[in-house]
C-alpha cells in the first residue's frame, strides 16, 4: 500500500504504480491486464502518464455512457468507482456480477482508496469483489488515514483479507484512544507488526 506518509502529495503515486503494473506485464509475473480504479481526476493524471511514459501499452478506457467489456487483449483497463460501482450487482446470495468482477485481472490497482475506506459501503465491497479476482492488489493514497485503526484495517483487508483480523484493530482503537499505560505498548505493537 502506497501512503501519503511514505509518498507525499505530488511525488508520482501514479506514476509509480502504473510503471509497476507495466514491470510486472512485462516480467511474466501476472497474467492479465491490470485493472486500475481511480476517481475521475486520477484516471486524468494516469492518461497523461500513459501518453508521455507508456504510449505503447493497450489501454482499455472504460468510462462514460459507451463503454463496452473488450479487456481481452487490453494491458491496462481504466475505470472510475462510480463505474465500477455502477456496473457491478452485489447479491448477498450470489456471487457478484458485472463485467468487471468476470474478469480475470493480474493486478487490481485502487488510487484514492480512501474513497471507499468504509468496509460496509458498496465501494468498499465492489473493491473486495474485484480484488477477488485479481492476482495481487496495490492501493493508492494520497489521504492520510487519520480516524480510526478500523480505518487502516478496510485498507489492509483489501491487499491481505486473511492477515489481519477485524476484532484486533477494533481493540486496538480502544487502547489507542483512551489514555492508559497500556497505550505506548500497542503504539509500539503497530510500528512493529504492521508497518514493519
Amino acid at each position: 500500500m502506497c501512503s501519503s506518509d511514505l509518498l507525499p502529495v505530488g511525488f508520482g503515486k501514479t506514476l509509480v504504480a502504473l510503471l509497476v503494473g507495466v514491470a510486472l506485464r512485462r516480467l511474466g509475473a501476472i497474467s492479465g491486464p491490470v485493472l486500475w480504479v481511480g476517481t475521475k481526476s486520477t484516471l486524468v493524471s494516469l492518461r497523461s502518464d500513459i501518453a508521455k511514459f507508456v504510449p505503447e501499452l493497450t489501454v482499455v478506457d472504460y468510462t462514460g455512457a459507451r463503454r463496452t467489456p473488450a479487456f481481452e487483449d487490453a494491458d491496462l483497463v481504466m475505470t472510475s468507482y462510480d463505474i465500477a460501482r455502477r456496473d457491478t450487482k452485489l447479491d448477498p446470495d450470489l456471487a457478484p456480477s458485472g463485467p468487471l468482477v468476470e474478469h480475470a485481472w493480474g493486478l487490481l490497482v485502487a488510487d484514492e482508496v480512501s474513497v471507499a475506506v468504509n468496509d460496509a459501503t458498496t465501494g468498499h465491497r465492489v473493491l473486495r469483489a474485484l480484488r477477488d479476482r485479481a492476482a495481487r492488489s496495490l492501493l493508492l493514497n494520497a489521504t492520510m488515514l487519520e480516524n480510526t485503526a478500523l480505518d487502516l484495517w478496510s485498507h489492509l483487508e483489501l491487499v491481505a483479507p486473511d492477515a489481519y483480523k477485524m476484532q484486533w484493530f477494533g481493540s486496538l482503537d480502544a487502547i489507542l484512544l483512551t489514555d492508559c499505560p497500556e497505550r505506548e505498548r500497542a503504539q509500539a505493537i503497530v510500528r512493529r507488526d504492521v508497518f514493519a
